[in-house]
């Protein structure tokens, strides 16, 4: 892999005009690198993060760092399940006949453009944002379309890399000049939501009904807005919502509060909504560990950027950092559920990890829990299809959780196997073998300091069936 350094040592030497940014590691060796477009049709842009705080800039990982289209906007997200993250670019002009593009993740260092499919093949007014959100429940990420010129477009994900336009159900059948999609579960019934921000129309809320039928709900002032952000900002155990105005002039933004019965109550004072500005985008993430989600709201050039600290209430929460081994190592499309009896009630919220859509909340999985202490049930859906659930977890804590180990197997000329483990470090592992799946012997127990390690079985050789395990110490 050919990388160039900026000459301080990171991106922000790098002077070009950026566009729309999105994190994900997409080498999966632990640290977030960064995709970036440009507003000027240069060619895309990914930095790889060297793991001590500089970035590289990367210039053979194919198409991906030679393409150009012009304010794309870069949503990460592993389409086909198979532990790579890809990338998915929403190309905002169509001069020249430049359409989206869909970069595969080959694992070698390489992202490789798709050529097939109407995800990539169709051509659009004016592409403004997208996102990947599993609208569907099936386990696979699905594509919103954010059209300026024509509403919101979706794309069924049906797995082994076919993508179906969805032509009815509420959602696609809108019209309006959408800017930006944002996905979540604001009444808490299991199935995503999407917010599009309307430009010279009103926005809309889309509640989802389950088989991709969406009923259209009227949300936000008309004209103006650029994107929405959900967040549970006063942790009281439902999503609430913040919309940026001001693609032109000047406005203040808008802050919608869940009142718990799917309706939303305009908050009206603070200075969250009546700073004036033009603020394109913006990003939840609690910045100083508190507990509490703050908010950055950059705004156009010339003007400050704002970050807004939030100063918290008396409610508890829960936070859950995910690490992918054999899903992607930021576990984006992953999905956590947290089951909690708060204010009286036991309520299930649902968070699924983004991937982003012109910006990129916090990777962590934030709950606001009310009153409760504790989550009853948490529960964790990996990208690559495992499941693990969780009892009895104390609030008021950021929990990192692992995925359960992955292990891969090659079998040497001279018999033996190598095995390659990839786990949570500084655990004790045990890797176990068995000739039929009901007697089970250690072979070794290893504590490693990194997230993968190696160990060969000599006595696989000659041997016609041999099972393996790996087991947390």
């Amino acid at each position: 892999m050919k990388t160039t350094t900026n000459e301080v040592g990171s991106i922000v030497g790098d002077l070009r005009s950026w566009a729309n940014v999105a994190w994900a590691d997409y080498d999966h060796n632990g640290f977030l690198d960064l995709m970036v477009s440009d507003a000027n049709g240069q060619p895309l842009a990914l930095y790889r993060n060297r793991g001590d705080g500089k970035f590289d800039r990367v210039t053979d990982a194919g198409p991906i760092v030679t393409d150009t289209l012009n304010w794309g906007t870069p949503c990460w997200g592993d389409f086909n399940q198979d532990g790579l993250i890809d990338l998915f670019m929403a190309n905002s002009r169509r001069e020249g006949g430049v359409r989206n593009a869909l970069y595969q993740n080959t694992g070698d260092g390489m992202l490789t453009r798709v050529a097939q499919g109407p995800l990539v093949t169709t051509l659009f007014e004016n592409l403004q944002g997208a996102g990947w959100s599993d609208l569907d429940g099936d386990g696979d990420l699905d594509v919103v379309l954010a059209d300026s010129a024509a509403g919101p477009e979706a794309f069924r994900n049906d797995g082994g890399g076919k993508f179906v336009r969805v032509s009815a159900g509420g959602l696609p059948e809108s019209t309006g000049t959408g800017i930006t999609p944002s996905f979540g579960d604001y009444d808490n019934d299991g199935l995503l939501d999407v917010f599009v921000a309307g430009y010279n129309s009103a926005s809309y809320l889309f509640h989802n009904e389950g088989d991709w039928r969406f009923t259209r709900i009227l949300l936000g002032a008309a004209g103006e807005t650029s994107m929405g952000a959900w967040g549970d900002y006063d942790n009281d155990g439902d999503l609430d919502l913040f919309i940026t105005r001001g693609q032109n002039g000047a406005f203040a933004n808008l802050l919608y509060r869940n009142n718990g019965d799917g309706t939303f109550t305009r908050v009206t004072t603070g200075s969250l909504v009546t700073d004036v500005g033009r603020s394109p985008t913006c990003v939840w993430g609690d910045y100083d560990n508190d507990g509490f989600l703050d908010l950055f709201v950059p705004r156009r050039a010339g003007e400050a950027k704002l970050l807004y600290h939030n100063n918290g209430n008396s409610n508890h929460w829960v936070m859950v950092k995910l690490v992918g081994t054999r899903s992607n190592r930021a576990a984006i499309g992953a999905k956590v559920r947290a089951r909690a009896l708060i204010f009286g009630r036991f309520v299930t919220q649902m968070r699924e990890i983004p991937g982003g859509n012109r910006a990129q909340d916090d990777l962590r999985a934030h709950f606001g829990l009310g009153n409760a202490t504790q989550v009853a049930t948490l529960r964790v859906e990996w990208p690559c299809g495992a499941v693990e659930e969780f009892t009895n977890v104390a609030a008021n804590q950021i929990l990192t959780v692992w995925e359960p180990p992955a292990v891969s197997a090659v079998v040497r000329a001279d018999g033996a196997c190598e095995l390659t483990v990839k786990a949570e470090p500084n655990r004790g592992w045990q890797i176990k073998a068995s000739s039929d799946l009901l007697t089970w012997q250690t072979l070794t127990t290893v504590t490693h300091t990194t997230s993968s390690f190696q160990f060969t079985d000599p006595a696989a050789a000659g041997v016609a069936c041999r099972f393996y395990r790996v087991e947390s110490e």
